[in-house]
């Protein structure tokens, strides 16, 4: 999947929708954070506490589609939709190059290989589970 800008800007539109209704309703960050704009304005170290408890709670998704607080169209929900699907885990640099790098995801039976570049380009695929061999060396 290669992103162009104006599905970036959509897909930050939407993901912030989705941390702002994760924090009204775990309120994981007190005061809770009453737009798009003031999610974005939490220090980094409380985005990532709401970002962590919707990766705990997956499910949160379906209620946001079903509620739809911020009158989002069918072609967005469906979008947000997807992400039930997401890769989330510990990622370890395999290759970093000029124009972009590649990680993979460990552990599990299947690992993921993604390459990013600096336009925000995201590819992704299945790797078998012996591919790329990993080594953690002191």
């Amino acid at each position: 999947m290669i992103l162009d800008p104006d599905d970036c800007e959509r897909f930050f539109k939407l993901h912030k929708a989705l941390m702002l209704f994760v924090n009204q309703r775990l309120k994981v960050v007190k005061p809770p954070a009453k737009s798009a704009k003031a999610i974005v304005a939490l220090p980094p170290d409380q985005r990532l506490k709401v970002r962590d408890a919707f990766l705990d709670h997956i499910d949160l998704i379906d209620a946001f589609v079903e509620k739809n607080p911020y009158k989002l169209d069918s072609e967005e929900l469906g979008i947000v939709r997807t992400w039930k699907d997401l890769v989330a885990g510990e990622f370890y640099v395999f290759r970093y190059l000029k124009k972009y790098e590649t990680v993979a995801s460990l552990p599990g039976p299947i690992r993921r290989s993604l390459g990013r570049n600096r336009e925000n380009r995201l590819g992704t695929r299945s790797m078998p589970p012996s591919w790329p061999p990993t080594r953690r060396t002191a």
